[in-house]
This record gives structure tokens, C-alpha cells and sequence, in this order.
């Protein structure tokens, strides 16, 4: 069981209580627990396996009840939610901003039980004269529930990929498959994913249809299903298979795979051919090998001389360092020396920037004053003395105020060696004022870098509205690198503007913004969305070497002395 699905499970508990009107001590006890859980980058199954859900510090009795959950699948306040509030009403939680007590008035107050329910009173201006409501809350309702439409059906890449290595693991043990793949969007690797689909060579189906029902976890969709084709659900999302020969099964992938652009510019001439490789394919249109995570409508066609350039992309063993990442000066799980010593000897890194939160995040993110940045930087020196082949750099995760200006004061904010300027309160500006707080903070000479610049989370709220082309334009003007935030809830910058990024020649750096040693593998994420978007190593400011990216900051320290 994922940590996600522990955490939902929690926050279900702790509203449902709230619906229902228990203690408040009692209701504190699991918003206790639950931001615990959401602070651990540790496996929470793994951790009760071996006996160490203690280490969580839960409290006995949730520890209790959370041991036997997972050991037999049953939890009696869960149970009880369930029992007392009808599912429709549950449902409803899941509309992003009206939260329990809204949703408790709604259910009991005005007998709605349903989100259909809700957006029929809503589209029928029932809700805005309820006290407590009003226009502005109706038109939020009408909008998380266009939002909760579409993201039910998806999940983001991390789990995707959490699920395909499973399905994979488990299919390439079934004697009757020689080849397994997945295809479509998860072979691309979309930042959100609605379908597993995977493509798979057997020439003994009926054995394998057997096989499946003793050993696979899916759930077979019997109407929907054909010999050729295996329709149903994994883990609650859709999921397909596609049995082909091997010999077809070069020629179908390709046709799975691509975009439905990026295959009709190959159309004539694969449904005619019989190819043995997806290679043969592009090599008989005068072109080297596509990635999969390229087949999209941005890219294609594209002239033969583009796409040897974007041979170039970026991979994850090009890079040298890594930037914007926190310890526990603010809100990280582990310490400075922890973060750099996995860098240096896990992920063979020559650089690390350590940029926690600036003191406007004091409250929710244990931003730093400036007394506790002077300690940091005094570890930092420490560190740096004793470690001549690895060097952490002085950073902060410096936040970008209302009026677009930067936390601190420009004597004070001087002595980091890197600044990354990124929003993090009051996302509700429209897209004229957040433009503009983003191009005041750009043309400031402290700033190096900007940060996750939509301030997006996948599937839970959309970034706020920005002007892409005037933000990249600025940056490229002012000579300030963007984030491609990694954290694969984010992926901000979206992987669809890096082509305009990359044209206007500025530089990128894939951040995992990592809170833990844990979160550097976020970084896979954010390489594989760099590669969507045709992100070139030449243009991936982390692949510098720690000596050009020092080059490269000089050059960004003179903007600040001729400022």
C-alpha cells in the first residue's frame, strides 16, 4: 500500500469526524498524525513490515489502529464514518475548497448528498443566498467539481510508474510472454497518466488468459475485452493489454506509442511494412531513433537537422549538481552534512545547493531569520573546508512577496551565492498581477533563478495564470534561469513551454526540490519531463560542472554589483 492511499484514508477519517461533530481532541489526534505521515519520506508499509511504525511517533493508540488496518484491512472508525455518512456526502470532501463543515451543512441542512446533487442546486443558484455560501462559493463549487471531473480518471506519473513496475514484474513471470512493454502515455511519460496500457508478444493466448486469472491483481473487464485485447482495472484505474505476435510487435507499438500527428507523418509508410525494430522505422524516413517521451504534437514533423539536435536531450547521468533542495534548517527531514553526503556519494554529484525557506514561510515552513541563515552558513564553510571535492553552495528558497519583491534586505540577501525566487502565498491573483509580481522579482539583480513559476499541483489545483511568453522573455532578457521543478506533483515549469524556453536560449535547471535524501529521486521525474520537452544537456544548468557553474554565477554576482 502506497503512503498516499494511508494519508487519504487519514484525512477521510479526520473529516468525517468533523462532519459528524466529535471531540476536537479526538479530531487533533489524527491531524497530528497525519501531518506526521505526510512528513516522512519513508515507506509507511515497508515501516510496518519490519516492525518500525513506532519510529513514526503516531501516538500508541493510532499506531494501534493503524497496524490493524494494514494487517487486516479493517479499520473500525473508518467503518464507522462509513456507516453514518452516506457515500455521496463523502464524495463531496473531495471538492477542493468548501472543506467538512460546509459539506456537513450541505448534507444536513439542505439534504444534499451527492456531488450531482450539488451541481444541479449550484447550476440552479440555489447556493449562492445560503448563509455561509454566496456567489463567489457557488461559482468555486461549479468550478472544483468541472476539476474533480477530470482528475478522477488520472493519477500522476510517480504512481503510474509505481503500478507499470509492478505489472511488469508480475507479467514477465507468466511463461506464455516473451516481450512486455508499457505503451501510449505511459511509455511517453505524461505527467498525468489515465490508463495503464502495456503491449505484449505471446503466441499462446488461451494458456495466457488462464494465467492471468490465477496471478494477476487486475480485474478483467469480460464486455470490453477481446482474445486480442485485455480490458479492466488495476488499483482502481483503467488498465489494457495488447497481445500481439512478435513480429507485429515493433509496427504496433510504434503506432501505440506516438501522438496521433506524430504517427500519421509516418503513416504511409509503416501500415505497408512489416518492420522489425522501431529503429528501421524512423531509418527509413531519414531520421535517427525518437525517444518515446518526444512523440508528441509539439515536436512533430520536424525537419531531419532538428531532430539530430534533439539527440542532445537531456539524461539523467548528464548532470553534475543539484539545485534548490532543503534540510532541516527549515522544513527538510535531514540534515545539511546527510544531504550532502548522499549527493556526493549516492547520486556522484559535485555540487549541492542547500536553499531552505526565507523567514516569510516562517509559519508553515520553518523559514529561516536571519540569525539561523548566519548558522547555516557557518555549517556550510565548515563543510566546504573539509571537503575539497564536493561544494554546497549558500542558497535560499526566497520568497516572492505580493508586490513581486524579494524577503530580506538587499545587504542582508547579498551574502547568498544563490537565490531562487519562488511564490509560495496569495496564488489568487489574476494573470495581469501575477505576471507582474513575476517580472518585478525577475528584473531584481539578486535573483538567479526562479522556482516552480505557476505554483501548480497536479490533479489537486492548477497553477495560477501567468503570461508564459513575457516570463520566459524577461528571464532570457535579465539573465535568469527557470526551475523545472521535479517534485512530480509540480513539474513546474510545464514541459510544453520548454521549446520556447530553449529557443529564447534560457537556462533550465531540474530541481527536486528534495525535503529529504529520499526526494532526490525526484529528480528522475523532472529529467523525464525535461526530455518531453526537448530540453537540450547544453541548456540544463545543473549539467554544468561544478567549475562552469561557478563561471555562470560570477556572471549572475555582477548584475548584483552594477545594480
Amino acid at each position: 500500500m502506497h503512503n498516499e492511499e494511508i494519508i487519504r484514508s487519514f484525512y477521510l477519517i479526520i473529516e468525517g469526524l468533523e462532519i459528524l461533530e466529535e471531540n476536537p481532541f479526538r479530531i487533533k489526534h489524527y491531524q497530528n498524525a497525519v501531518e506526521k505521515l505526510e512528513n516522512t519520506h519513508q515507506s509507511i508499509f515497508e515501516l510496518h513490515q519490519k516492525g518500525q511504525l513506532e519510529t513514526l511517533d503516531l501516538g500508541k493508540s493510532i499506531t494501534e489502529q493503524l497496524k490493524t488496518w494494514l494487517n487486516t484491512g479493517k479499520w473500525a472508525i473508518l467503518e464507522q464514518i462509513r456507516n453514518q455518512i452516506p457515500e455521496g456526502v463523502l464524495n463531496m470532501l473531495k471538492l477542493k475548497g468548501i472543506g467538512a463543515k460546509k459539506v456537513a451543512f450541505l448534507w444536513k441542512e439542505l439534504n444534499i448528498t451527492s456531488i450531482e446533487a450539488l451541481k444541479k442546486a449550484c447550476l440552479e443558484n440555489k447556493i449562492k443566498n445560503v448563509k455561509g455560501f454566496g456567489e463567489k462559493t457557488q461559482e468555486n463549487i461549479l468550478q472544483s467539481i468541472k476539476l474533480l471531473e477530470v482528475y478522477q480518471s488520472k493519477v500522476r506519473y510517480n504512481i503510474a510508474h509505481a503500478y507499470m513496475e509492478e505489472i511488469i514484474q508480475t507479467m514477465q513471470k507468466c511463461p506464455y510472454i516473451d516481450k512486455i512493454e508499457p505503451t501510449k502515455e505511459l511509455r511517453r511519460k505524461m505527467e498525468t497518466i489515465s490508463t495503464l496500457s502495456f503491449i505484449a508478444s505471446t503466441n499462446a493466448q488461451a494458456p495466457l488468459e488462464i494465467w492471468l486469472e490465477k496471478h494477476f491483481a487486475g480485474q478483467k473487464d469480460i464486455y470490453l475485452s477481446t482474445p486480442y485485447y485485455w480490458k479492466g482495472t488495476y488499483q482502481n484505474m483503467p488498465i489494457e493489454f495488447f497481445w500481439v505476435s512478435s513480429s507485429a510487435f515493433a509496427k504496433k507499438q510504434f503506432l501505440l506509442t506516438g501522438s496521433a500527428q506524430h504517427v500519421l507523418h509516418f503513416w504511409s509508410d509503416v501500415v505497408s511494412s512489416s518492420p522489425q525494430s522501431e529503429i528501421e522505422i524512423y531509418e527509413k524516413a531519414g531520421l535517427p531513433y525518437i525517444i518515446p517521451e518526444l512523440r508528441e504534437d509539439i515536436h512533430a514533423p520536424k525537419t531531419p537537422q532538428e531532430w539530430y539536435k534533439l539527440n542532445e536531450v537531456i539524461d539523467l547521468e548528464h548532470l553534475r549538481g543539484t539545485i534548490h533542495n532543503h534540510s532541516t534548517y527549515s522544513d527538510g527531514r535531514n540534515t545539511l552534512e546527510e544531504m550532502a553526503q548522499t549527493a556526493k556519494e549516492v547520486w556522484k554529484w559535485e555540487y549541492l545547493v542547500i536553499a531552505d525557506h526565507s523567514k516569510s514561510s516562517a509559519f508553515y515552513a520553518n523559514g529561516m531569520y536571519e540569525n539561523k541563515v548566519k548558522e547555516q552558513w557557518q555549517a556550510i564553510d565548515n563543510w566546504n573546508a573539509k571537503n575539497s571535492d564536493f561544494y554546497i553552495f549558500k542558497g535560499i528558497e526566497c520568497d516572492i512577496l505580493s508586490d513581486g519583491s524579494l524577503d530580506y534586505e538587499d545587504d542582508f540577501r547579498s551574502g547568498f551565492e544563490v537565490v531562487i525566487a519562488s511564490v509560495h502565498h496569495n496564488l489568487n491573483m489574476d494573470k495581469g498581477k501575477a505576471t507582474e509580481r513575476l517580472l518585478k522579482a525577475i528584473m531584481h539583480p539578486h535573483t538567479n533563478l526562479l522556482g516552480h513559476i505557476t505554483g501548480r499541483l497536479l490533479l489537486v489545483r492548477e497553477g495560477y495564470p501567468i503570461d508564459y511568453e513575457a516570463v520566459i522573455d524577461a528571464c532570457a532578457t535579465y539573465n535568469v534561469a527557470i526551475e523545472l521543478n521535479a517534485n512530480p506533483y509540480r513539474l513546474d515549469l510545464d514541459w510544453r513551454w520548454l521549446p520556447y524556453a530553449v529557443k529564447k536560449g534560457v537556462w533550465i535547471s531540474i530541481n527536486p526540490d528534495a525535503h529529504s535524501i529520499k526526494g532526490y529521486q525526484d529528480t528522475i521525474f523532472g529529467v523525464y519531463a525535461a526530455r518531453k520537452g526537448g530540453l537540450l544537456r547544453s541548456q540544463t544548468l545543473n549539467a554544468l560542472s561544478l567549475r562552469e557553474f561557478k563561471d555562470w554565477l560570477r556572471v549572475q554576482h555582477e548584475k548584483r554589483s552594477s545594480a
